[in-house]
């Protein structure tokens, strides 16, 4: 939710050693412990458990843009203390269509990468996770980067000149940070393990995207 309030706040970000300039989005700077948290959970509780947090998530953030919609409706005066008014609509009035963004990519990338390592887990036998993960994510991010980038941006963001160097330059942030955190991810996947004795093998789950119980 904070990621597509600041979403629109763009910088500018010279690549190191290049006189290239890319328009880089706050809202992407902690964007990636959203891939963090869905990795624990895959690997840990399963499938069915991440699909069901990425659709809490969406209930959450359906909830969010409908508060937000109906601030920015209320009546406004023209006295000296109504004068900010107008910048919350500035700031909130691309929040719709940031919110079809991260919904669309939310159930390809996320769900993408959740089932990477669901499948990948049962191949390699639980091993490999530093692998599992980092393929996982590169596939996911993928898919979330040029979905959430071409619905959130397209309308403000030059293709070729803008936007595309702005997706790479954000994937290939992610998947810096989601390689840093890897050894994060292995302690406290492992700590969860031993604390509530699981471990679970999607043997039998069901992929599809919208089926949202959870069995015990």
């Amino acid at each position: 939710m904070s990621g597509i309030s600041i979403v629109r706040r763009l910088f500018p970000f010279t690549v190191p050693f290049t006189d290239m300039t890319v328009p880089f989005g706050a809202g992407i700077l902690f964007f990636p412990l959203t891939f963090f948290i869905q990795d624990v959970t895959t690997e840990v509780y399963g499938f069915s458990r991440a699909r069901h947090m990425v659709w809490l998530a969406i209930i959450m953030i359906i909830f969010y843009i409908f508060y937000t919609q109906i601030a920015l409706h209320l009546p406004s005066g023209t006295d000296a203390i109504y004068k900010n008014n107008e910048s919350f609509s500035v700031v909130f009035d691309t929040i719709p269509r940031q919110f079809v963004a991260l919904i669309v990519s939310l159930l390809t990338g996320m769900l993408i990468n959740d089932f990477f390592i669901s499948k990948s887990k049962i191949i390699f036998g639980g091993q490999y996770l530093w692998a599992r993960i980092l393929g996982s994510t590169m596939v996911g991010e993928a898919v979330l980067q040029v979905v959430g980038g071409v619905i959130g941006f397209s309308d403000t963001l030059d293709f070729y000149t803008q936007l595309l160097p702005n997706m790479l330059l954000a994937y290939g942030y992610k998947i810096l940070w989601n390689a840093a955190t890897v050894p994060i991810i292995y302690l406290v996947s492992s700590y969860l393990k031993r604390k509530e004795g699981i471990d679970t093998f999607d043997y039998n789950v069901n992929y599809n995207p919208f089926k949202v119980s959870v069995t015990s």
